[in-house]
């Protein structure tokens, strides 16, 4: 099945299951997120349960787009706060496509697609020590669009910015051998920073 189909299917799925909330008490969180977040998935609800109401849709190597129809789903629920962790598969595209400026225009509409949702927290991308595999431009370009999600954000005042690429900067024991994906030392630290975002929303 061609690449685009897949993440459609993916999609799809994922807005068949609907948004329901797990845990009984607190506030109502919503996250979303490409492979990273779903690398660090269990460790993140778990971290978050005890005192939130969770929802979370996650689909690998999806890019930008692929996930609007998701947020828009997550919105329409009036969570609290809505986390989105997105566009690391769209900085090889920015990269090398003629078109790459769509990834700028598709981040600044999910942030606006969460406009009136009290706390949002983005999750910035990893800059440093990625594997030139995905793209050899990949320190650069994550690094201009992580500059227009600060801009962005700046103009946003419900909008939070976790700095993923300042965090995991020298350590690399939080990375696989992409530089990118998750050991399990990773997994547990995005979710506690993940929570202390959360946490600070209220």
């Amino acid at each position: 099945m061609p690449r685009r189909l897949l993440l459609a299917a993916v999609v799809l799925a994922l807005l068949a299951t609907g948004c329901d909330y797990t845990g009984s008490v607190g506030p109502r969180v919503a996250l979303t997120g490409d492979s990273i977040m779903d690398n660090g998935r269990p460790r993140i609800v778990a971290k978050l349960q005890p005192d939130h109401r969770v929802t979370i849709l996650t689909a690998p190597a999806a890019h930008i787009w692929d996930l609007r129809g998701v947020v828009q789903l997550q919105r329409n629920t009036n969570p609290h706060v809505m986390v989105l962790q997105v566009a690391s598969p769209d900085v090889e595209f920015a990269a090398e496509n003629p078109y790459g400026f769509v990834v700028s225009q598709k981040m600044r509409e999910l942030m606006d697609i969460t406009r009136g949702v009290p706390c949002v927290v983005w999750v910035n991308i990893k800059e440093n020590g990625v594997s030139p595999y995905y793209t050899p431009a990949w320190q650069s370009q994550a690094t201009k669009l992580n500059d227009f999600a600060a801009a962005l954000a700046a103009n946003r005042p419900w909008v939070r910015i976790v700095d993923w690429a300042a965090l995991g900067a020298g350590r690399p024991d939080w990375f696989q051998a992409d530089g990118l994906h998750l050991t399990e030392l990773g997994r547990a630290a995005l979710a506690s920073h993940i929570d202390a975002a959360v946490r600070g929303c209220s």
